[in-house]
């Protein structure tokens, strides 16, 4: 027997026992001929009996139900981990009861002992390339750092060639994409020397190996003492696939989704106007940090006190930022052939397309996806469809909230875990979840009303 069906068996015996109060009641207070010559004491006392019986047993009903609720929860949970972070919301476990709590702790103890086991390897790899005297330094097609070792660091300068961060802060952006261009034709190495950006010259062994999409640089060994270890994040080397042909029956893991978010002088989409747009691609449930949109736009107004207060960008901020034709065209650009996806994305598209139409550019009608929507279709009875609510449910950490870039990346990993709590329903294409959001109806019904969707 499950939990589930012991819930349901208890029910019934609810409606049974209610029954028989009422049966018991009707008959005392009738007097049928059960109780021959009308109510008496003795069937008072078995209706105060059976009443006292009901409570206890409705009691239990509270207790088994609330503890199916907990074990639902955690294994919603379970499903939507991230498996680069496998970490459980610590809330889940200090809300639900002693036997939920040991069995998500138990969960997370594995959890743990698994990412301490595969980082060993990488530390590894990370203490043999911290002794080689050549610095060493990969770099994606866009040029972002994605390893860096000490020996490197401390030739290029530490604070401009971090992990994540442009190679062109340290190396001149004419000379190396000229080198890289010719290391790619030629196949192999290629000793170049290339200008730093403060004016002096580094030579270096420069490779294109094919497959990594991006290059990776060899350093002269340098005299000084280094310090600290490899950093590196050689997934920023990794881009999404071609966006395949959308289609209701396109799988939802092989769905190409811009995660969009905006800031904005207010929330009227008919005369406010954007001041910021983040957006950023997922592809299924996989996320790609890296091909990303982090803007702001001028409004061409002055942003109110009010909003600034929100989101932190003023009048000075915005001053000499692009126009919103231009972020438009960059957005397309990044979501071209995919699904928008967002929290309350309705509202970033109305506001997005007014604008554009006014300067004269085209906003694609691409497909919607909202995490809101989805939300409250995998859950009608919770209340709260704010975004960091949701993160906190789906063991996402916020960070950089109302920025619009902040916003898109929590979005976009809110929507990764709900891709698999949707698989975990059976729901397994486009036209599935978008069928499944529809169910949102009253949501869906104040954003229409509020003119987010025509």
């Amino acid at each position: 027997m499950t939990l589930a069906s012991l819930r349901h068996g208890l029910y019934l015996a609810v409606v049974a026992a209610a029954a028989g109060v009422l049966l018991v009641a009707g008959s005392a207070l009738l007097g049928t001929p059960s109780f021959a010559g009308g109510p008496n004491l003795a069937a008072w006392a078995l209706i105060a009996g059976t009443a006292f019986a009901l409570v206890g047993l409705w009691s239990l009903v509270i207790q088994v139900d609330g503890h199916c609720d907990d074990l639902e929860r955690l294994r919603r949970t379970v499903i939507a981990l991230d498996p680069a972070r496998p970490v459980l919301p610590a809330k889940l476990a200090g809300e639900a009861g002693s036997e939920v709590a040991a069995l998500a702790g138990a969960l997370e103890g594995y959890a743990a002992r698994q990412a301490a086991a595969l980082a060993v390897p990488q530390q590894r790899w990370s203490a043999i390339l911290e002794v080689v005297e050549e610095g060493l330094l990969a770099v994606t097609e866009a040029g972002l750092v994605s390893l860096v070792s000490p020996a490197a660091a401390e030739a290029l300068g530490r604070e401009r060639v971090a992990v994540g961060t442009s190679v062109f802060a340290a190396l001149e952006r004419h000379d190396l994409t000229d080198a890289w261009a010719r290391a790619r034709e030629a196949g192999g190495p290629l000793s170049v020397a290339l200008r730093l950006t403060d004016g002096s010259t580094i030579q270096a062994r420069l490779t294109v190996p094919a497959g990594l999409g991006g290059a990776v640089m060899v350093l002269p060994a340098r005299t000084l003492a280094r310090r600290g270890a490899v950093a590196h994040a050689l997934e920023l080397h990794d881009r999404p696939p071609p966006p395949p042909p959308l289609a209701d029956d396109l799988p939802l893991h092989d769905l190409p989704v811009t995660v969009l978010d905006t800031e904005t002088t207010g929330l009227d989409v008919a005369r406010d106007r954007v001041v910021s747009i983040g957006a950023v691609r997922l592809h299924g449930g996989r996320l790609f940090p890296h091909e990303s949109i982090d803007m702001l736009i001028d409004p061409g107004r002055p942003i109110p006190a009010a909003s600034s207060a929100v989101h932190g960008i003023d009048d000075a901020m915005v001053a000499g930022a692009p126009g919103i034709g231009e972020g438009v065209a960059r957005l397309v650009t990044l979501a071209e052939g995919t699904v928008l996806a967002g929290h309350n994305i309705g509202f970033d598209r109305a506001i997005l397309r007014r604008q554009a139409a006014e300067v004269g550019v085209a906003l694609p009608a691409l497909p919607l996806l909202d995490s809101g929507h989805l939300a409250s279709a995998l859950e009608p009875r919770l209340s709260d469809l704010n975004l960091e609510t949701l993160a906190g449910r789906y063991g996402v950490e916020p960070r950089g909230r109302h920025t619009a870039l902040g916003d898109a990346l929590v979005a976009a990993e809110v929507l990764a875990r709900q891709f698999a709590l949707l698989a975990d329903r059976g729901i397994a294409t486009f036209g599935e979840a978008k069928a499944f959001a529809a169910r949102a109806r009253g949501l869906i019904a104040q954003q229409r009303q509020a003119g987010w969707y025509p």
